[in-house]
């Protein structure tokens, strides 16, 4: 199970609220730890479910959006990984 502090620094992450730095520190954790990133993953399935259930607050919502459309060329609605999949 996820510390809280470190689900809520996954979650600054999956939704592009860190620092670059902080960023980068996640992405080289998660390519060297297979457990951290089966975290990421959990909590990024958390994430789109809330999102699908309508769990957000207006402003959090626009920025999963907005991440989304980044990842997602196609900009569909999240209802898959948000890339962490083709890594592991």
């Amino acid at each position: 199970m996820n510390e809280p502090s470190n689900e809520v620094l996954i979650v600054r992450y999956l939704l592009g609220d860190l620092s670059e730095q902080e960023q980068v520190d996640i992405e080289d954790r998660a390519f060297s730890d297979a457990p951290y990133l089966q975290n990421i993953l959990a909590v990024e399935a958390d994430l789109i479910d809330e999102y699908v259930r309508g769990g957000f607050h207006e402003n959090e919502r626009r920025q999963f959006e907005s991440l989304h459309r980044k990842m997602n060329v196609r900009g569909s609605p999240p209802n898959c990984t948000m890339g962490w999949g083709r890594i592991s």
